[in-house]
């Protein structure tokens, strides 16, 4: 009789460890956080800059004149020149550069972070000297709020800012930039 009470008594002990283990358990599966670890933020923020530095490397099809090494750089400038002049050194496609740089980035969008189900915006910017405001030149959005942070509100922050400036060195004066908001 004795030898059958250890026995429960070990099964008891058995079944209250059990017990516990499984309430710590679900207790720390509970406690989620409310923001985002820092290694999503991190990972979301180098995808904004990765996103702006794949596009402009990408090497755009159909352009004239053909010039070897062409690439989206080329057709930003090009763009604030087309903008500023009415003249447009490349056509791509019968588009002019402002037109097919927006092209190649709504392709490269629509196949990456519309794949992926992210709401983003995606804007072409000139600053002039001496004006006002930017020039918005073209924008991409799914959602999300326009580049300027005097229209940003709280309401839908974003998680994710990357900003490229282009260089207009002997095209223009000014500053250009293309900019990218990943929101939450």
């Amino acid at each position: 009789m004795r030898r059958a009470q250890i026995e429960i008594m070990g099964l008891v002990v058995v079944v209250i460890l059990v017990t516990i283990g499984l309430f710590f358990a679900l207790s720390l599966k509970r406690t989620t956080p409310t923001q985002k670890p820092v290694v999503d933020r991190f990972g979301q923020d180098t995808m904004a800059k990765d996103f702006l530095t794949v596009l402009l490397e990408t090497q755009p099809q159909g352009c004239s004149p053909s010039v070897s090494g062409l690439q989206a750089w080329d057709l930003a400038k090009d763009c604030v020149r087309y903008r500023n002049s009415g003249v447009s050194i490349y056509a791509c496609d019968g588009a002019n550069s402002c037109e097919a740089l927006k092209s190649i980035a709504k392709t490269i969008a629509e196949a990456t972070l519309d794949e992926y189900g992210m709401t983003y915006n995606l804007s072409y910017v000139y600053e002039p000297p001496g004006e006002e405001g930017p020039q918005l030149i073209f924008n991409i959005s799914t959602g999300c709020h326009p580049y300027s942070d005097a229209q940003f509100t709280s309401a839908q922050p974003y998680s994710s800012l990357g900003r490229t400036p282009i260089p207009l060195y002997r095209v223009t004066t000014g500053k250009a930039y293309l900019e990218l908001r990943i929101c939450d």
